[in-house]
């Protein structure tokens, strides 16, 4: 297992090679997920190698609230809130446009990962 500043650079540069129109989104995603698995203790790297838990043959549904049925985009996974952090920069000395470019990349490198979205949520900042 790697720590992810000694990863940082490496993520970057991909991110850069992206940025620059010199890698399609999903290499460039591909890429970073791989280079992220290293900084991942071994077991949970195995984990990920072994691939999702088969599913259930059954399917159990629960009764919503109003306001679940009103707005059910909103996510009902478990929220993490990071602060008192300096700010992670993956596109350093660029425009926010391809800050947020570079964040839309790394998320999709998380989700290639981990697997689809709405497990958790991750807000980053104060």
């Amino acid at each position: 297992m790697k720590e992810f500043d000694l990863v940082l650079p490496e993520v970057r540069a991909l991110i850069a090679q992206y940025l620059d129109g010199h890698l399609p989104f999903e290499t460039a995603a591909r890429s970073v997920a791989a280079i992220y698995k290293q900084t991942l203790p071994a077991d949970v790297q195995q984990d990920l190698e072994q691939g999702p838990p088969p599913k259930p043959s059954q399917i159990r549904l629960k009764p919503i609230s109003i306001s679940q049925w009103l707005n059910p985009n909103k996510v009902s996974g478990p929220s993490i809130r990071i602060t008192n952090i300096t700010p992670l920069s993956l596109a350093p000395g660029r425009s926010s446009e391809d800050e947020q470019k570079a964040m839309k990349l790394f998320r999709e490198a998380l989700r290639l990962l981990f697997g689809s979205e709405g497990l958790a949520t991750f807000e980053f900042g104060p």
